[in-house]
């Protein structure tokens, strides 16, 4: 037989009660050995948590160059918008200009004997 040792602990009595209700019928020991093997065996989540943390700073990075590259588009999308605009009341300037009849061409006081 494996030799164990035994631990003991205090817990205050709303944890005990806690405790006592997840048991339900299995015997004190196997309950709390269960505990703290599971919890042994459970991977670290220190390593976890710090490739996660990086992970989240390498994708939030990428989420603002995201952003900044959308601001820009925007940006730019405003300017074309713009510049349209003023394309087309110019464009509509020019057509109404050439639809005018075309002016008379005004003599010169020397030409006024000529048809």
């Amino acid at each position: 037989m494996v030799e164990s040792q035994s631990i003991a602990i205090r817990l205050d009595p709303e944890t005990m009660s806690r405790i006592e209700e997840k048991r339900g019928e299995q015997p004190k020991s196997e309950f709390y050995r269960k505990i703290i093997l599971d919890y042994l065996d459970k991977p670290d989540d220190k390593v976890n948590t710090e490739e996660q943390q990086r992970e989240l700073m390498r994708i939030q990075a990428e989420l603002d160059k995201e952003k900044a590259v959308s601001k820009v588009y925007s940006e730019r999308i405003q300017d074309l918008q713009k510049s349209l605009g003023w394309m087309q009341l110019e464009y509509q300037k020019l057509s109404d200009r050439l639809l005018l009849p075309a002016a008379s061409v005004a003599k010169s006081w020397w030409q006024f004997w000529k048809k």
